[in-house]
């Protein structure tokens, strides 16, 4: 074989990634030339072929499929880091109606709070699915998750009648990681996820309870749930997920984690960018538009693959998949 197209052939392979040209390169190129008919100085055309579209797929996989080990115990951490997350947001939305029970016993009314709050059965749902998580009943969680999911979708269309399209919008959040609880919560995972957390799962469920009844208004008197709004706690929060996540990438499951969790983050930050007059206000236009609406679709999906990006770099740096 000639040398020059040893080198056609190696130029070619230069298109793969760093990691996996060690691993396979002399044995690509060794297949390459043995099965190139003699006397040929350059590739053929489909084999040139064959080679760039190998090259796209080993960079997308680099850049998309982590390392599978990782990938496990990520999913494991989602699947316990989700259900805290709604059982805070129950928190909040039970502890405004016993605030406002403590603060007005004349005149507060339970049942019209609970008609305000329309989407109270499904948050009692989930609390009781975070409950299952904590002690390890793994299939009761996801039934009562996708209880709670049924009904949350069945409620939420109603609401855009009552209020605006605003808390239409915040709804989807809550779809989109109510149905990433039900794919989650599986034996295996939530088993895993107990065990990687430890004696933390107690104390985290705890916090998640105290934080959403902060919110509610239950321990500070008042209702501190209408100033999460605007640019500055969104400009908070992101400052806040960034720390987050920078520790998180420096362990190959935070980097499972970082990319799915940021993408969920980017979205809810959107809405409270867009929702300027405070969760669940009531107004007379629809508020969010259909076009904020796609370009919110969008959000995470670039968010994921950025953060993705950033994490395969983070890898190639820490030499984890050499």
């Amino acid at each position: 074989m000639s040398s020059e197209l040893e080198a056609a052939y190696r130029r070619l392979l230069k298109l793969y990634p760093p990691a996996y040209r060690r691993r396979r390169e002399a044995e690509m190129l060794d297949v390459l030339l043995q099965s190139t008919p003699p006397g040929r100085r350059r590739p053929a055309v489909r084999d040139a072929a064959d080679l760039l579209r190998g090259a796209a797929r080993a960079w997308l996989s680099w850049l998309f499929v982590p390392d599978p080990a990782a990938t496990r115990d990520g999913a494991a951490m989602l699947a316990i880091g989700l259900p805290l997350l709604h059982t805070a947001m129950a928190a909040t939305v039970f502890a405004r109606a016993f605030s406002g029970f403590v603060r007005f016993p004349g005149v507060w009314s339970m049942h019209a709070y609970l008609r305000f709050a329309w989407d109270w059965p499904a948050w009692l749902l989930w609390s009781l699915a975070a409950g299952c998580v904590v002690v390890g009943k793994a299939r009761a969680a996801r039934l009562a998750s996708v209880l709670a999911l049924a009904l949350y979708v069945a409620l939420l269309p109603q609401q855009y009648a009552r209020f605006n399209a605003d808390i239409l919008a915040q709804g989807f959040v809550w779809i989109g990681t109510g149905t990433c609880l039900v794919l989650l919560l599986t034996p295996t995972r939530v088993a895993r996820g107990r065990s990687l957390i430890g004696h933390f799962l107690l104390p985290a469920l705890v916090t998640a309870v105290a934080l959403g009844a902060t919110r509610g208004g239950l321990l500070e008197g008042r209702d501190p749930g209408w100033a999460f709004h605007g640019p500055k706690v969104v400009l908070a929060v992101v400052v806040v997920a960034s720390l987050a996540a920078v520790f998180a990438v420096r362990t190959p499951t935070g980097r499972a984690v970082v990319p799915p969790a940021g993408a969920l983050a980017a979205f809810s930050v959107g809405i409270r960018a867009l929702d300027t007059r405070g969760y669940g206000m009531p107004s007379d236009g629809p508020g969010v538009s259909v076009q904020a609406l796609a370009r919110l679709a969008a959000l995470p999906i670039v968010a994921f693959v950025s953060l993705r990006l950033l994490v395969a770099i983070a890898e190639r740096w820490s030499g984890d998949r050499s």
